[in-house]
């Protein structure tokens, strides 16, 4: 959607500003496992409510890759609209 918002998000992700996500989800299913001495967490289902692009995520983890940065910048060099990569997670029924 070619919005103010979505514009300015892009250039922010775009230059490096932005360079992180924070997903609001509440989890539908998961499993604990005990290896290594410490106690391992699976999620395995999740109600996804919001996926926001943040300077400063809770999760160190969530950071945009250097790939979707370059995909980024590369359609902005050709003026073609920016399809990001494909979801890692549909869930149990996508």
């Amino acid at each position: 959607m070619d919005t103010q918002d979505s514009r300015d998000a892009f250039a922010l992700v775009s230059s490096g500003t932005i360079d992180a996500m924070s997903f609001g989800f509440r989890v539908k299913d998961q499993t604990f496992d005990r290896r290594d001495g410490a106690v391992h967490r699976l999620i395995t289902d999740v109600d996804l409510y919001e996926v926001s692009l943040v300077a400063f995520p809770a999760n160190p983890g969530a950071r945009l890759s250097q790939r979707a940065r370059g995909l980024a910048a590369a359609a902005s060099a050709r003026r073609v609209p920016f399809l990001p990569p494909a979801p890692l997670y549909r869930g149990r029924n996508g």
